[in-house]
């Protein structure tokens, strides 16, 4: 028995072993069968093509193909489908979006076959294959369509992208609507004689595909003058100097695709032009350099046509502020004129003038080594060549003093009859001095007031000095006169005047009683007259020392005229003489 139980033991285990393998197996069998169940295979339900194609090569070309794929049902709404070509990489595959069984071909495939399956997040489907292969030939397309410049020459140089098939024509209409052909093999148009405006190109292959493109080609060379404004000039015109350059663009020809301007500089650093910086304006450009040079402008339009101006300047911009210093200022009382030392010890190469402002003065004198010979305060400050102020430096000359004090009152080398009072204006009291017939006096100024009033006659000499030492002198006289003397003088005077008086009253009395003794009146005759005369003669009332007189009477004169005569010289109450006023 023990024999029999063995085998029966080993035979149940097989069995056992063989049913659980066969019901393992039946089990993943049928996962796939439900697999295959879930995810059918996809497979191509219509091909559509464009109605222009082409033979080239034993094959014919398209310009498109749609393809339609099914095998998804809505039983599977996560499921989506997946494509690739042969060409491609093995695991690069193209899905499509969900609920999406269609795709276009419209890029160059040439004999290519296509591959595509089901799949979902999960799982996928075995893939299947198109037995067809794919020939589709696109649309050519233009790209890199650009402006070539070389020697004054101008192109339009482009590159046709998806010739599959090859070329059938190339078409260039020009701006004045003129048709060119071109070569299928050439890649640029020459349009030096066409101008500017804008230039369209048509493509077509040979599977009658069309592309065309267009380019504005602006070939206007931006030309332009430029004036310096300021901070710089000709290199032949004398410098004017500026904290900046500045410049103004006036343009010649104006490219439509528009244009900007450049400049370069080549200094005593960088003997040679540099590298070209744009401007960012148009009209004027004002920037100030680190270092003073030629400059040289150009433009260039949009179109990269460039046009360098043949005017290049010299700039002459400083921009350092100059700073000096003042020495010499005096700290004590001096009437002597000042004279400042100022070192200017920071300067651009524009150069720098020193101006000052003295007092309450508005317009500026410049500084030129002067003395200063007023007091008060003085302003100071530098100017570069660019127009650049210092910071303004202040100059106390408040110890300057070179006016000598006022004496007021007298007139010098003057003479005065009267007590005279001097004031003094500006002066130290302890320095003045009075002299008196050159012996000083023992007077002094009033400090307050500064008067003082002389009395006595004599010959002054007033002296006064001030702080700085300034003098004022003044010479005069005090001459009173003595009543005394004047008095007797006057009276002297009037003495001799009535004495001249009198003197000249009795001439002229004698002189007309003379004229009347020795004039004959009508009544009297020559003899009778003559008698007269000549008594009064002998009788002392007319001078007998006179030789006028010396008359004699006749020897035979009438009896009545001789007693008239004795009777009159006998009656002197009716003596002719008394009538005559002699006596």
């Amino acid at each position: 028995m023990k024999n029999l139980l063995k085998p029966a033991i080993l035979f149940v285990a097989i069995i056992l072993t063989i049913f659980y393998l066969g019901a393992l197996g039946g089990e993943q069998n049928a996962t796939i069968a439900n697999a295959d169940q879930t995810l059918p295979v996809a497979v191509v339900q219509y091909i559509e093509y464009s109605s222009a194609s082409y033979a080239f090569e034993g094959h014919t070309y398209y310009s498109y193909a749609i393809v339609s794929l099914s095998g998804i049902t809505e039983d599977f709404p996560d499921a989506w489908y997946e494509y690739r070509f042969g060409y491609e990489e093995p695991n690069l595959w193209h899905a499509l979006p969900v609920n999406t069984n269609s795709f276009k071909i419209d890029y160059n495939v040439s004999g290519s076959m296509l591959s595509f399956k089901t799949k979902t997040a999960t799982a996928e489907s075995d893939t299947s294959t198109l037995s067809e292969a794919f020939y589709i030939a696109v649309t050519p397309e233009l790209s890199d369509i650009t402006l070539d410049i070389q020697n004054n020459k101008y192109a339009i140089s482009f590159k046709i992208e998806n010739v599959l098939t090859g070329l059938d024509s190339i078409t260039v209409l020009t701006p004045s609507k003129e048709v060119i052909a071109l070569d299928t093999t050439l890649r640029s148009f020459d349009i030096t004689e066409h101008g500017s405006g804008d230039y369209w190109f048509i493509v077509k292959n040979m599977s009658q595909s069309i592309s065309y493109s267009h380019f504005y080609a602006d070939i206007v060379m931006p030309t332009f003058n430029v004036q310096a404004l300021k901070g710089a000039d000709l290199p032949t015109q004398t410098p004017v100097w500026a904290d900046s350059a500045s410049f103004l663009f006036m343009p010649d020809a104006i490219p439509l695709s528009g244009y900007s301007y450049y400049y370069h500089l080549k200094t005593a650093k960088d003997p040679d032009f540099g590298e070209w910086t744009q401007i960012p304006e148009l009209n004027t450009f004002t920037f100030a350099p680190s270092q003073n040079g030629m400059i040289e402008f150009k433009a260039v339009s949009g179109t990269l046509i460039e046009y360098i101006c043949p005017t290049i300047f010299q700039t002459y911009v400083d921009t350092i502020t100059p700073e000096f210093t003042i020495t010499g200022i005096p700290t004590a009382w001096t009437n002597e004129p000042v004279s400042l030392t100022i070192e200017i010890t920071k300067q651009g190469h524009s150069g720098t003038k020193i101006y000052y402002l003295a007092n309450d003065a508005v317009i500026p004198t410049a500084w030129n080594d002067q003395q200063l010979k007023e007091t008060g305060k003085y302003k100071f400050y530098a100017v570069s060549g660019a127009q650049i102020q210092s910071a303004i430096e202040i100059v106390d000359l408040s110890w300057l003093d070179m006016t000598p004090p006022v004496i007021r009152g007298v007139t010098n080398n003057a003479v005065y009859t009267a007590d005279v009072k001097i004031s003094v204006t500006n002066f130290i009291s302890k320095n003045s001095t009075i002299k008196k017939d050159g012996v000083h006096l023992d007077y002094s100024f009033d400090e307050e007031h500064g008067s003082i009033t002389l009395t006595e006659s004599g010959t002054y000499v007033v002296t006064v000095f001030d702080e700085a030492g300034n003098l004022a002198a003044v010479t005069f006289t005090i001459n009173k006169p003595n009543i005394v003397l004047f008095i007797t003088l006057t009276m002297l005077a009037l003495v001799v005047i009535i004495v001249l008086t009198l003197l000249i009253i009795s001439y002229q009395k004698n002189k007309l009683a003379l004229k009347r003794l020795t004039t004959k009146t009508e009544s009297e005759s020559d003899s009778n007259y003559n008698y007269l005369l000549y008594k009064r003669i002998r009788s002392g009332r007319i001078g007998s020392s006179t030789n006028e007189y010396s008359i004699k009477p006749d020897k035979a004169l009438p009896e009545t005229n001789s007693k008239a005569v004795t009777h009159s010289e006998t009656n002197p109450t009716t003596n002719s003489n008394e009538k005559d006023g002699i006596k």
